[in-house]
């Protein structure tokens, strides 16, 4: 008995083939203009992002000294790790997307959407419940 596989979901050779003589991917020419425009961006972005995370702990009720860190903190991460980022999305890495999802407490596809609320539900509903006499 012969059994048939799935087609692979990955692109063929020869479009890999014909982006990269193109210079889409693989640090070629055009994915490093837009890498460029990209890392231009991320100076504009450390200040708002700075201001963002100031405001959001100081509206969390923990003002003083936590809220001015908080806002240092986040402006150094964003100058460290913006312009990676951008050079892997021009890449197209949109893996990078995925990982600041799970890193910002954001469901990720497939994932159990109560997974980062504390108290989230088991993941079996039976799990939680008590039989008695059992």
């Amino acid at each position: 008995m012969a059994t048939a596989l799935p087609a692979s979901a990955n692109a063929d050779n020869g479009t890999s083939t014909l982006l990269s003589d193109i210079g889409i991917g693989g640090n070629g020419a055009v994915s490093q203009a837009i890498a460029q425009i990209g890392i231009s961006i991320c100076p504009l972005l450390v200040q708002p992002g700075s201001q963002l995370a100031s405001t959001a702990t100081t509206a969390g009720g923990h003002g003083g000294l936590g809220s001015q860190l908080a806002g240092g903190v986040a402006g150094l991460a964003i100058q460290s790790q913006c312009p990676n980022f951008m050079t892997s999305l021009a890449n197209g890495d949109f893996s990078v997307l995925t990982n600041a999802a799970s890193m910002l407490g954001m469901a990720t596809p497939g994932a159990n959407p109560l997974s980062s609320i504390t108290g989230a539900a088991p993941s079996s509903p039976l799990g939680a419940v008590a039989i008695p006499g059992a």
